[in-house]
């Protein structure tokens, strides 16, 4: 029988492996810290991940002859962690490190730089700063197209977030032919069964969707799915975020019970792989909770808030924007029950995390203060394609990676 180690367990096993390593000196701790740091990262621990990072940035420093560019590799993971955790400033400072650092190596035009511009880029996109992000994404397609060649799939990766980025600044026609050009090179490189097809297609809805063709899109979307599901297996973390956009798609159209169907059974496979106190399972919470305050059904509704929040809380920094629509809808539910005072400290909370998050000025902050007489317009989240490979998607209610 397969079981899913918990986050918890999985912590204490790494932790434990990286204390045998971390003995046999400088040399070898590093590499045992750097690499715990990955994968405590990979499984959610990021106040653990953290630790281990810093211990091995000290010990990097304290070795004789350490390239820089190890050091940025380093340095590259933390802004992972602190992206992670919605600690904005501290990784954009990092990731302005690590690319600062590969561009002034020797090989100032090689895959590092470019994906160092990809994460940067990809940071910025995540706060929909979508002007910065631009330029960086087209310098990262570039370096890649003269060192790797037009069809490789790092290409068409880096075509994909560019052309999400153009969809976000309404640039539609551009976009989708980025993706189309980047799913072509996937066809031919890994054939038409490879998951990267599904992000593809995902990505190519999305386009349909903005020119209300939802019939297209809603075709588009289901093959992705079916080509996760093949592929990956009907468990598969991957598959749980291409229900939540088929939920979001149902969800527009007020297909209420389909997109119920679609987001209870994300939640389902992010609990099973993960464990349910992993942030991407408190998100799959918050879609459910707000699927079924557009059904009426807030008694429903409120008890899967407080949850998803007590998950979130426990994983993110208090100011992580994943955490905004929970307070928005937990605002909602309040206010419309009675309840000012609690309605009062939840849109409070929100306009601070949103403010932290995306800057004062950003559409979404101001949104809040007109909380709760427009609280159930749609809104959506944005992937935190961060988290998956490097991909981005040009928009989803669920910041799941």
């Amino acid at each position: 029988m397969n079981m899913v180690m918990s986050t918890s367990a999985s912590c204490t096993t790494l932790i434990a492996a990286m204390a045998v390593g971390c003995a046999k000196g400088p040399a070898s701790e590093w590499k045992f810290l750097q690499h715990g740091m990955t994968k405590l990262y990979e499984h959610g621990c990021y106040r653990e991940a953290l630790i281990c990072g810093r211990r091995a940035l000290a010990v990097l420093h304290k070795m004789r002859c350490v390239d820089d560019l190890e050091i940025a590799a380093c340095l590259d993971c933390l802004a992972d962690i602190h992206r992670a955790q919605g600690q904005h400033g501290l990784a954009v400072r990092l990731y302005e490190r690590v690319l600062s650092a590969r561009e002034s190596s020797p090989g100032a035009q090689d895959s590092e730089t470019a994906a160092a511009l990809n994460s940067l880029a990809m940071y910025h996109l995540h706060l929909g700063h979508y002007r910065q992000a631009e330029p960086l994404l087209r310098r990262a397609l570039e370096i890649r197209e003269s060192t790797l060649g037009p069809d490789h799939v790092d290409v068409a990766m880096s075509l994909n977030n560019l052309a999400g980025c153009l969809h976000n600044l309404n640039a539609s026609d551009l976009a989708e032919s980025h993706y189309r050009r980047a799913l072509a090179i996937w066809e031919y490189v890994s054939g038409p069964a490879h998951p990267h097809i599904a992000l593809g297609l995902v990505n190519l809805a999305e386009v349909a969707e903005l020119r209300r063709d939802d019939a297209l899109a809603e075709s588009l979307i289901e093959r992705g799915v079916d080509v996760w599901r093949r592929a990956l297996g009907p468990e598969h973390p991957d598959l749980a975020g291409g229900l939540d956009d088929l939920g979001r798609l149902h969800f527009s159209q007020r297909r209420y019970e389909e997109a119920e169907r679609d987001c209870i059974r994300a939640l389902v496979i992010r609990e099973r792989a993960y464990g349910p106190e992993d942030p991407a399972a408190g998100l799959s919470l918050g879609n459910v909770a707000h699927i079924y305050i557009a059904q009426g059904r807030a008694a429903g509704a409120e008890p899967l808030l407080v949850r998803a929040l007590a998950v979130l809380d426990a994983s993110y920094a208090p100011d992580h924007p994943g955490t905004a629509q929970v307070l928005d809808d937990l605002t909602w539910i309040c206010a419309t029950s009675g309840r000012g005072a609690q309605a009062d400290h939840y849109r409070k909370r929100s306009r601070e995390v949103r403010g932290c998050g995306y800057g004062p000025d950003h559409p979404s902050v101001a949104s809040v203060s007109g909380y709760p007489a427009d609280a159930y317009r749609a809104t959506y989240r944005l992937r935190d394609a961060l988290g998956s490979e490097e991909g981005v998607g040009a928009a989803s209610w669920c910041a799941t990676g």
